[in-house]
């Protein structure tokens, strides 16, 4: 395996209540891998036990983006107290009564964007001019267009992808013929991205000199936005021929992801 990346990071300690950090990684992992699916970790991470190699003898024809590569990952998270209370720049000199309502809030921030994960396109009639279980065609002269189409609320899918007519009438794929491995590379497409944002409001109470209570509410996945699953490790319905079904749809969200969920919860600190 072969990983590069550039990272950069822009932080900002505590000014006036405001603390912030947003970093970005610029990426690319490639590998022969072992033979088989990896199983690794992450939000975007599930797989099952599967043979992947075309030619146990040519490992080099192997050589393709891991499938956990994410070319781009921006993360940013950031905590504000507000101005407002006893000691702050607004109402500093608000009585206890005052100071419990608008004094001791605090926002949070946590949010991700990384791009989409890698996907092997492959046809169908494979399995009859191949006995190597491995489905991948040559590439043609352009890209497959790729995008998050529309929402069907019969089949409750989204079409990412739409698959062609005829493998060797088309601009982007062409039948390797019986007998003979497809050389199109592994991993030579990309899923849909990811995005991620959490949010917590936090109300701070002081009770006594060694007693406070705090009150806090959380919003994963605040905007409500789903992160699709469609790579090779998380729901990839990726037959560039193949009719009807769900070929070239989203199906689902990928595991480790949520829609919003809303948390309540109060604590004791003494």
């Amino acid at each position: 395996m072969k990983y590069n990346a550039l990272q950069a990071v822009f932080q900002r300690t505590e000014s006036h209540g405001l603390q912030y950090q947003v970093s970005y990684t610029y990426a690319k992992c490639m590998s022969n891998n072992t033979g088989y699916y990896g199983t690794w970790s992450g939000a975007r991470a599930s797989s099952t036990a599967s043979p992947y190699w075309q030619n146990i003898y040519d490992v080099k024809s192997e050589w393709a983006p891991c499938y956990y590569d994410e070319t781009h990952n921006l993360t940013s998270y950031a905590v504000y107290e507000l101005p407002f209370g006893k000691g702050k720049t607004w109402l500093a000199d608000a009585n206890k009564g005052l100071d419990y309502v608008v004094g001791g809030w605090q926002l949070s921030n946590t949010t991700n964007w990384s791009s989409g994960l890698p996907w092997t396109p492959s046809f169908a009639e494979c399995g009859a001019e191949q006995d190597v279980g491995i489905c991948r065609p040559n590439p043609g002269i352009a890209s497959l267009p790729t995008g998050v189409g529309d929402l069907d609320k019969v089949s409750h899918t989204r079409t990412y992808f739409t698959p062609v007519t005829d493998i060797n009438n088309n601009l982007y794929f062409r039948d390797p013929g019986v007998g003979k491995l497809g050389t199109l590379m592994r991993n030579s497409y990309h899923g849909p991205s990811g995005f991620y944002s959490d949010l917590s409001v936090v109300k701070n109470f002081p009770i006594k000199e060694r007693l406070a209570a705090q009150f806090r509410f959380d919003a994963f996945n605040v905007f409500n936005h789903p992160v699709y699953a469609f790579s090779a490790n998380n729901g990839a319905n990726g037959c560039i021929d193949c009719q009807g079904g769900n070929n070239g749809k989203i199906t689902d969200i990928e595991g480790g992801s949520n829609m919003r969920e809303l948390q309540f919860a109060i604590k004791l600190t003494f």
